[in-house]
């Protein structure tokens, strides 16, 4: 067994210039960066003493990992910790980093202001898989489509929203006195802490989604199979509560939808002709298009309601 210790073969610059450009590319316009020169991120006091990058108030420090395989390294106090803890390993590969006591500290006091603070770190090590991440895998955009809004922005309706794959992220739990410690992780998300060895508690470990809820602060409330699952659930709130609202009022809600989204569509003219429609009879229109007929219950119940929809939606099995 050799004694040099494998560490991914990209550099964590590389890494986080990838991390910061993906987010970059669909976060909001007045989400800010902030990136600390060497100096200021080394300089107790200073504005980003101990962190590579600020989102907002959400503070990133970047990790490249070292690595040992399960089959052949079972023998190292890293993986001998984790076996003894009692953790099950369904890929081959282990992760760790080292954690300086300067540095962690510094993020766990950040941490201590209600700051979101997170080392950020890759579940892979390859350089050829890296370049493969940034440009095909990195964001899961077409297995899952997520419904959100917030407080203050438009209703984003349903749309292929990307999240971070095949990176985790480790809120700093704890203070430490000198700088022998480790976090190790898997692709299950089971963090362990060395050098004395403990499994870390979840609330401190976050997946692509769970990360990107910290930027928009939505729930999601249910995870479900298909988008007809979904249609069924919101009509049945709306068929027991829509009929409290004035049929003037509903009339104009679904007109406004209509016109503001499918107002160039043939199938509505008629309907846009009407005195009065009713959420019904636009439904039935759209009975054979899933996508649209959740659009339209998930716009009434945000308008009626005041009821925010957000699913996690597993398109494929």
């Amino acid at each position: 067994m050799s004694n040099k210790i494998p560490k991914a073969d990209f550099s964590e610059r590389m890494f986080e210039t990838g991390v910061i450009c993906k987010y970059f590319s669909i976060l909001p316009e007045e989400f800010t960066l902030y990136m600390p020169s060497t100096y200021e991120e080394g300089r107790k006091g200073k504005e980003g003493y101990g962190y590579d990058a600020r989102v907002i108030s959400l503070y990133m420090q970047f990790k490249r990992p070292f690595y040992f395989s399960i089959v052949r390294d079972r023998r190292r106090k890293i993986i001998d910790d984790r076996i003894k803890l009692g953790i099950k390993h369904w890929d081959e590969y282990v992760y760790f980093f080292n954690v300086k006591e300067k540095q962690h500290n510094a993020l766990f006091d950040l941490s201590q202001d209600n700051n979101p603070v997170f080392y950020v770190a890759p579940m892979f090590h390859c350089r050829r898989f890296f370049n493969y991440w940034i440009r095909t895998l990195a964001f899961s955009q077409n297995k899952y489509y997520v419904l959100i809004s917030s407080s203050g922005r438009n209703f984003e309706t349903l749309r292929s929203f990307p999240y971070l794959r095949d990176v985790i992220y480790i809120k700093p739990h704890l203070q430490i006195n000198n700088d022998n410690h480790k976090y190790s992780y898997d692709i299950s998300y089971k963090v362990v802490f060395h050098s004395k060895p403990g499994i870390v508690e979840k609330k401190y470990i976050y997946n692509g989604l769970e990360f990107l809820n910290l930027f928009y602060s939505f729930d999601v409330k249910e995870y479900v199979k298909s988008l007809e699952d979904v249609i069924e659930e919101q009509k049945k709130i709306l068929d027991k509560n829509i009929e409290i609202f004035d049929s003037a009022y509903i009339s104009f809600i679904l007109k406004e939808f209509l016109l503001e989204f499918y107002d160039a569509d043939e199938r509505f003219s008629k309907l846009l002709e009407k005195k009065e429609i009713k959420y019904k009879e636009i439904d039935k229109l759209l009975e054979d298009n899933s996508a649209l007929r959740l659009e339209l219950s998930t716009y009434l119940l945000i308008k009626f309601f005041d009821i925010i929809p957000v699913y996690l939606l597993t398109l494929e099995e």
